[in-house]
């Protein structure tokens, strides 16, 4: 092989590796993390939270359609902004969510779980996330409970 042609399939694999990598995310449906989806793919019950109880209860063998029927079978007032959601529930507990978005649809997820009750239980945690196969996947690297 001469020295052109080596140099030219070389560059045809770099470019179709950069074609490819450009193309992957939107034919792999990658989904951002965001306000409108983050309630309904939030895995409350695979988390230790103030739900843990009713979780283990309420729903033993199914897991629930979204955070809003584990949190708030009583009801709910939810406030939305750009990139932040806060749910305060009938029972007085403020479940505040808060998202920034990372490089390559990965986010950070900022969860606040707070007793209004006039309980203690006032708990933060933050997540790496990233939405796989229509599944929120979450890892955990810092809580502080006060």
């Amino acid at each position: 092989m001469t020295r052109k042609t080596t140099l030219f399939l070389v560059c045809a694999f770099e470019i179709a590796l950069i074609l490819f990598a450009a193309i992957w995310p939107v034919a792999a449906n990658t989904v951002p993390i965001n306000t409108n989806n983050l309630l309904r793919l939030f895995p409350i019950c695979e988390l230790q939270s103030s739900l843990g109880q009713r979780c283990k209860y309420d729903f033993p063998s199914k897991t629930p359609k979204d955070f809003l029927q584990a949190c708030c079978p009583r009801g709910q007032k939810i406030s939305y902004s750009e990139n932040s959601i806060e749910v305060f529930s009938a029972d007085n507990w403020l479940y505040r969510f808060e998202i920034s978005s990372l490089p390559s649809d990965f986010a950070q997820i900022t969860f606040e779980d707070k007793a209004m009750n006039g309980g203690s239980y006032h708990t933060i945690a933050k997540f790496i996330a990233h939405i796989d196969d229509g599944k929120l996947s979450l890892w955990k690297y810092w809580t502080t409970r006060y």
